[in-house]
Formats: structure tokens, C-alpha cells, sequence
């Protein structure tokens, strides 16, 4: 088994199977919970459901193939990891995490309590989230919705995002970030989950087209077969490919740095792919009862949220120069290792 075959594992399979049942559900949300999906990958001493982060990206996988939007990778793999890192224990409720690296967000000292004031926009999961999770200078703050006001939004993919204004609102627990994670790094765990989901609707559009182009028939003969067609679907393969290799590599060695390039070639990978997929498709993907808009109005959504791929650029060529020569030659053939391994 290669490394791009992370989720091909008995139990991954099982795993991704029985998400999928649970999302034919009326109610998927609350079946995913029983379930203990939204906490996979956190460890059981610290209220998770255990597994590993491979485990939690092939259930974000999964939902992102299917294009269902329960916020499993805002609680397990951004959040709830966040939590879990500073040692604080994980409530069995939904977490938004509002991660933003322009946040400003003060910390105060009351005469019984910590608070917060400040504001946050385009925070996920805060729809079905019980909990606000918000690094704020040193430190990670734990916040519950009914203390804040949250205007709610949405991105192109009605997908629920919100506003999140603290007023002098309580923390209901906080605890130093360790002194290896800083900001960056959280904000890079939100952009793998991203790439993450990047990669399954890619996937998505890849079989889409493909199916579509074999059943589509013109001059007698399905449009597979013309040319320009057949480069098409050549292209989607590759760009699949290209998206599962990055998020193979970081999850075979889950550092910052692979977080950026995971984010940053998932990105123009489904950048390409979307404008592909509906060349295949012509005026059908157009269509709001046809499946391909439900995927491609995620990629557009998911490209632009936790930093867009020339943020990331420009974050993997600024560390890329401040290596030593012999550093960054290594880095450059050996995959990003040395000091960034």
C-alpha cells in the first residue's frame, strides 16, 4: 500500500462507510455525534473518541466527497486538536475555532473571571457549536456562544459562518498554548482541514465528469471520446492526484510548513479543476439540481478561507530564505526537511 493510500486502511474503510450511512440520515448531525465522529483523533483521556489525525482526515474526507456540511473538521482536526495540545479537556459538544492571524482580541483580567472583547468574522462551525475556541496572545481561551453575539453569514456554498463580537464575555477555561505552537501553526491546522476537504471535492469532480462525459452522447458517441474531452478528464485526473499527494505528505509528516503546502497546491489544484469540471459540463453544471455546483462553490469557498494559496506562498518562500544555502537546497530536493521537518 503506497503512501496515497493513507485511507484505504480496514478500519478507515469501516470508518468512511459508515459516515456515509449516517449522512443518508435525516438526522446525520445528530447520528455523527452519537457516534463520536466530531472528536476523532483526540485522544479518550481528554474526552475525544481516540484514533489518530489520519483517522480524523478520512472522516473530513469522506464528508467532503459527498458534499455534506457537518462541521466535523472544525471540532477534530482544528479545535479540538487546539484543546488538546494545551491540555485542556475537550467538551463533547461542537467547537468553532476562531483562528485569524489580524484578530484583535483582548484578554482582560476582571475581579472574578477572565474576559474577552474584541470581534472575529467568517468563523466556521459557529452555527451547530456550543463553543468558541480563541487564541489570544499566549494564551487559549474557551468561550461559550451563549456569552457572545454572533451575526450570522454564509459563504457561496451556504455554508453557515458568522460574526462573533465578545463584549467583555466570560472564559469559561483557558491554558497557556505550548511554546512550540504559535499563532501561525493554528492557523495552518485550519488550513490542512481545508486542503483536506479541497482534495475529497476534487475527487468528487473528477468521477462526476468522467461519469458524465461516458453517458453524454454526441454525433452518436459519447463525449469522452472527443479529443479535447479526453484532455479534459486527463487534467482532472492529475490535478486528484496532485491534491492527494500534498495531503499524503502532511499527514506522513503533519508540521506547519505541510500544512502551508498542502493548502496552497489543493487550492490552485481546485481552482483548475472547477474551471475544468464545467468545461465537461457545459451548460448542465450550471444546473442547481445537478450535483457539480455543490462541489465547485465549496472549492471556490474553501480556497479563500484559512489563506488562500499566494498567502501560503509567500509564508513557505519567507521561511524558505531565512535557511542557510545548505538548508534550502535540502529542503528543496529532500521534501522541506531540516530544521522545518
Amino acid at each position: 500500500m503506497s503512501a496515497l493510500d493513507w485511507y484505504l486502511t480496514h478500519e478507515r474503510q469501516s470508518l468512511t462507510n459508515s459516515i456515509h450511512q449516517m449522512c443518508r440520515s435525516e438526522s446525520a448531525m445528530t447520528a455523527l455525534q452519537d457516534a463520536g465522529i466530531p472528536w476523532i483523533g483526540i485522544d479518550e483521556s481528554l474526552g475525544g473518541s481516540g484514533g489518530d489525525l489520519a483517522d480524523a482526515a478520512a472522516a473530513v474526507r469522506v464528508l467532503a466527497v459527498i458534499a455534506h456540511s457537518a462541521p466535523i473538521a472544525e471540532t477534530a482536526l482544528v479545535a479540538g486538536w487546539a484543546l488538546e495540545q494545551s491540555g485542556m479537556r475537550v467538551p463533547t459538544t461542537m467547537l468553532a475555532p476562531a483562528f485569524s492571524l489580524d484578530a484583535q482580541i483582548h484578554l482582560d483580567r476582571g475581579n472574578s473571571a477572565y474576559t474577552l472583547s474584541g470581534s472575529l468574522h467568517n468563523v466556521p462551525g459557529i452555527n451547530a457549536a456550543t463553543y468558541i475556541v480563541v487564541p489570544v496572545d499566549s494564551w487559549l481561551c474557551l468561550v461559550h456562544k451563549k456569552d457572545v453575539t454572533v451575526k450570522m453569514s454564509a459563504n457561496v456554498a451556504h455554508e453557515d459562518r458568522g460574526t462573533v463580537i465578545f463584549d467583555s464575555s466570560t472564559v469559561q477555561a483557558l491554558e497557556k498554548l505550548p511554546i512550540h505552537i504559535s499563532h501561525i501553526d493554528l492557523f495552518a491546522r485550519l488550513a490542512f482541514a481545508r486542503a483536506i476537504q479541497l482534495s475529497g471535492a476534487v475527487i468528487a469532480v473528477r468521477e462526476l465528469s468522467i461519469t458524465y462525459a461516458r453517458t453524454r452522447e454526441q454525433f452518436g458517441k459519447p463525449i469522452a471520446s472527443l479529443q479535447v474531452v479526453a484532455h479534459y478528464l486527463a487534467q482532472l485526473a492529475e490535478l486528484a492526484l496532485v491534491g492527494e499527494g500534498a495531503i499524503a505528505t502532511a499527514l506522513a509528516a503533519p508540521t506547519t510548513m505541510n500544512f502551508a503546502l498542502a493548502k496552497s497546491v489543493t487550492g490552485r489544484a481546485a481552482r483548475e479543476a472547477s474551471r475544468v469540471g464545467h468545461q465537461v459540463h457545459g451548460a448542465m453544471g450550471m444546473s442547481e439540481e445537478y450535483a457539480l455546483g455543490q462541489f465547485t462553490t465549496r472549492m471556490w469557498s474553501w480556497t479563500e478561507e484559512a489563506g488562500r494559496p499566494e498567502f501560503w506562498n509567500t509564508y513557505i518562500g519567507q521561511a524558505f530564505l531565512k535557511q542557510s544555502e545548505r538548508n534550502l537546497w535540502a529542503s528543496i530536493t529532500d521534501g522541506i526537511e531540516g530544521e522545518y521537518a
